[in-house]
């Protein structure tokens, strides 16, 4: 890469580093609200291993669909969200090492690792999300070129402008 490029490339980082940065202005926080609460809690798996504070995913969905508890969530998601908490005790995990099946349990190549963690930090770790990429799609900060880690799309998007090369020869 030559310098001029190398200029060319730092200013153009810098320029939409500040870009982003005049887009994101500190706010109220987004609070959160019984039905995003309920469809997080939703599609949880009941039978998944429990995290640090043994409250189960099973457990979580029964409590869901009680509207006093569910309301009982959702103040405390909210009051964590005004004062920009993530309790401690949410943060803990539990990391096990499974062996790979028909693997030599002797190598420790072998296994692979799972971590677990608290049924109410991945709530909440979901309605941060979804707080953060509304953010990102107000203030138009993911481009519309972005295709990973996008729930709506598809995979073959990101070759579909080069579809109209193949099959072309250099003919010269």
């Amino acid at each position: 890469m030559t310098d001029n490029s190398k200029d060319y490339h730092q200013n153009l980082a810098v320029e939409l580093t500040n870009d982003v940065l005049t887009n994101i202005a500190p706010s109220d926080p987004v609070l959160t609200n019984c039905s995003e609460v309920s469809a997080i809690i939703e599609p949880l798996k009941p039978n998944k291993a429990l995290g640090h504070d043994q409250f189960s995913n099973k457990i979580l969905k029964i409590v869901a669909k009680i509207p006093c508890f569910l309301d009982l969530l959702t103040n405390i998601f909210n009051a964590f969200l005004k004062i920009d908490y993530f309790t401690e005790t949410w943060k803990i995990s539990h990391v096990l090492e499974l062996p790979k099946p028909n693997k030599d349990p002797t190598s420790t190549a072998n296994y692979r690792s799972i971590t677990l963690l608290s049924s109410l930090s991945k709530v909440y770790e979901n309605i941060i999300l979804n707080s953060l990429l509304s953010h990102a799609k107000d203030k138009q900060i993911i481009i519309s070129q972005q295709m990973g880690f996008q729930k709506q799309g598809s995979k073959g998007l990101p070759v579909s402008p080069h579809l109209g090369q193949v099959g072309r020869t250099n003919k010269s």
